[in-house]
C-alpha cells in the first residue's frame, strides 16, 4: 500500500484488525493501572471501565485504554473482590493479565483475563502500614507498639461499673445501626441506655473527615458519657479503607471516652480496629458485649450482696448464741450469788450492831471517867491555890495582897473556861453517839417489818426474790409482831418493770 493511498476508515481498520492478530494474538500482558469510569452489568456479567495512568504528583493523564472483563474476567473480578474485600471499582489500582486487541467498531481494547489479587492486597497492606509508622512516630505520647501490638491512650481507658450513656457514631441508614439499637432497647434484662446519635458517611471519600469531626465532638463531651461505638454493618467489604484514615485514627487513639467498633468485617483488623477500646465483628455482637458488661456488674453486684447477707445472719447467729450461754449462766449463778451476799449482809448487819453497841458502852464509859477525872483535878488544883495563896498572904503582908488576889480572880476564870471546855466535848462525843444508834436502829430488820413489809420463810429458810415457788408448798410469812403459816394454791409470777 502507497502513501498515496486514499482508503475508507473501515479498509483501515482492517488493516489494523489484521496487523494486531498478527502481532499480538495469543499474547498476555500484565498491566499496572488505575480504574476509571467503571461500569459494572452484573446481570450479564460484564465490566466496562478505563484503565488510566496519571504523573507521579497524581494529577495529569499520561495514558489511557479501554478495557472490558467479559464472562471470564467477570468471574476473576468477584474472586478478587471476596478474596481481598476491596471493591473492584474507581480509584483502585490493579495489576490486570489482559489481551490487546483491535476492533474497527469499538477501536483498541484490553480484555481482562484474572486481576492479581496479591498485588492488591499488597497496596492495601503498604498504605496500612505507612499509616501506622507515621502516626506511631509522630504522637509516641499516646500510640506505641509494644510486644507486637499497638497500645493507645484509648485502650487505656477504664469502662465504668455500668454502662450507661452511649455515643454512637453511625451513618443513619446503616444496617447494623438498627441492629444495635434493637439490641439495647429490646434485651431481656431490663436495662436501659441514654443513647445520643452522631450521624456520618461511613463510606466513600467523604466518610473520613465526617468520622474525624464526630469523634472531636464526641471528645469535647468526654465526660458526660460512659462509651462510644462506631458502627458501620451492612455496607461493602470495600470501604474498609476509611477506618485506616490517618487523621481519623489519631483521633480515636486519644479519646477519652472508652471507642469499641463494630464495623460489620469478619476478617482482617483495621486501624480503627488496633487503636480503640474493643473490637467487635458485627454491630449486634457490640450490642451483646454491653449487656455481657452490665450483667456481669449485676452478678457481681448479688454476689456481694449475697457474702453480706450470709456475713451479717452468722454474726447475729453466734452472737445469739453467746447471749443464751450467758443467760444460762447467769440463771444458774445468780440465785447462789445473792443468797450468797445476803448471807454477807446478815453477818455484817450482826457484827454492825454488836460493834455499834460495844463501841458507845466504850465511848460512855470513857466520857465518865474523863468527867470524874477533870472534877477531881479541878478540886486539887483549887486546893492547892488556895494554899498557895494563904501561905503567901501570910507571909508577904498587905503590899502583896492585891496581887494574890488578882492571880485568884484569874484562876477562878481559867477554872470555869476548862469546865466549859469539858461540857463542849462531851456534848459532841454525846451527840455523834446518839446518830450512830439512831443509823442502826433503822438498818434494823424490825423497821422494816413495821413499814408493812414481809418475809417469807420456808424450811427456816428465807426465800429471795428469785426463788420459785411452786404449788402445795408449806410457807411462813413474817409480819411485825406476828407469823402466818400458810398453804399455795396457785402460782401467777408476774415481772415488774424495773426489775434488772
Amino acid at each position: 500500500m502507497s502513501e498515496g493511498t486514499v482508503l475508507r476508515l473501515s479498509e483501515l481498520a482492517r488493516h489494523l484488525e489484521f496487523f494486531f492478530k498478527k502481532k499480538f494474538e495469543g499474547r498476555l500482558f500484565r498491566v499496572i493501572g488505575e480504574v476509571s469510569n467503571h461500569k459494572p452489568y452484573p446481570s450479564k456479567r460484564w465490566h466496562f471501565f478505563d484503565l488510566i495512568e496519571k504523573d507521579s504528583e497524581g494529577d495529569k493523564l499520561v495514558a489511557k485504554m479501554n478495557a472490558v472483563a467479559w464472562s471470564p474476567g467477570y468471574a476473576s473480578v468477584v474472586a478478587f473482590e471476596q478474596e481481598t474485600g476491596q471493591a473492584f471499582t474507581n480509584g483502585l489500582e490493579v495489576l490486570l493479565t489482559c489481551e490487546l486487541s483491535f476492533s474497527g467498531q469499538y477501536g483498541l481494547k484490553l480484555t481482562v483475563v484474572s486481576v492479581d489479587v496479591g498485588y492488591t492486597l499488597g497496596q492495601m497492606e503498604r498504605r496500612r502500614r505507612e499509616v501506622l509508622k507515621q502516626l506511631t512516630e509522630r504522637y509516641p505520647t499516646f500510640i506505641r507498639l509494644s510486644g507486637g501490638k499497638y497500645v493507645t491512650a484509648n485502650q487505656g481507658l477504664m469502662l465504668p461499673l455500668v454502662i450507661k450513656r452511649i455515643a454512637v457514631v453511625s451513618s443513619p441508614s446503616a444496617d447494623g445501626l438498627e441492629d444495635f439499637l434493637h439490641t439495647l432497647r429490646h434485651n431481656h434484662y431490663g436495662y436501659t441506655f441514654s443513647i445520643d446519635l452522631y450521624y456520618a458517611r461511613v463510606q466513600g471519600p467523604q466518610a473520613p473527615p465526617m468520622l474525624t469531626r464526630r469523634m472531636a465532638e464526641i471528645n469535647s463531651q468526654a465526660q458526660g458519657y460512659d462509651l462510644a461505638v462506631m458502627i458501620r454493618g451492612g455496607g461493602n467489604q470495600s470501604d474498609l479503607f476509611v477506618f485506616d484514615d490517618y487523621a481519623l485514627n489519631r483521633e480515636i487513639a486519644r479519646l477519652s471516652v472508652p471507642l469499641w467498633t463494630g464495623i460489620g468485617h469478619q476478617r482482617d483488623q483495621t486501624i480503627a480496629d488496633l487503636f480503640g477500646h474493643e473490637s467487635h465483628k458485627t454491630p449486634t455482637m457490640a450490642g451483646e458485649a454491653i449487656l455481657r458488661h452490665n450483667r456481669a456488674a449485676e452478678e457481681r453486684a448479688y454476689r456481694l450482696k449475697e457474702r453480706l447477707v450470709a456475713s451479717a445472719r452468722q454474726g447475729v447467729e453466734q452472737r445469739k448464741q453467746r447471749m443464751q450461754h450467758l443467760s444460762l449462766v447467769i440463771t444458774a449463778r445468780t440465785p447462789r450469788l445473792i443468797k450468797m451476799k445476803q448471807q454477807q449482809l446478815n453477818g455484817l448487819n450482826g457484827r454492825m450492831v454488836s460493834a455499834s453497841q460495844s463501841s458507845l458502852a466504850t465511848y460512855k464509859n470513857a466520857v465518865n471517867q474523863w468527867r470524874v477525872d477533870l472534877k477531881r483535878l479541878a478540886r486539887m488544883s483549887m486546893q492547892r491555890k488556895g494554899e498557895q495563896l494563904a501561905l503567901n498572904a501570910a507571909t508577904l503582908g498587905s503590899s502583896t495582897r492585891f496581887l494574890v488576889k488578882q492571880s485568884h480572880r484569874e484562876l477562878l476564870h481559867s477554872t470555869a473556861r476548862l469546865v466549859a471546855a469539858q461540857g463542849n466535848f462531851l456534848k459532841l462525843k454525846t451527840g455523834k453517839l446518839n446518830h450512830q444508834k439512831a443509823m442502826i436502829k433503822a438498818l434494823h430488820p424490825e423497821q422494816l417489818l413495821k413499814r408493812g413489809f414481809a418475809l417469807i420463810e420456808r424450811n427456816n429458810h428465807l426465800i429471795s426474790a428469785h426463788e420459785s415457788i411452786s404449788k402445795g408448798e408449806h410457807l411462813h410469812i413474817i409480819r411485825y409482831r406476828s407469823r402466818l403459816e400458810v398453804s399455795v394454791n396457785d402460782v401467777k409470777e408476774r415481772s415488774s418493770e424495773n426489775d434488772d
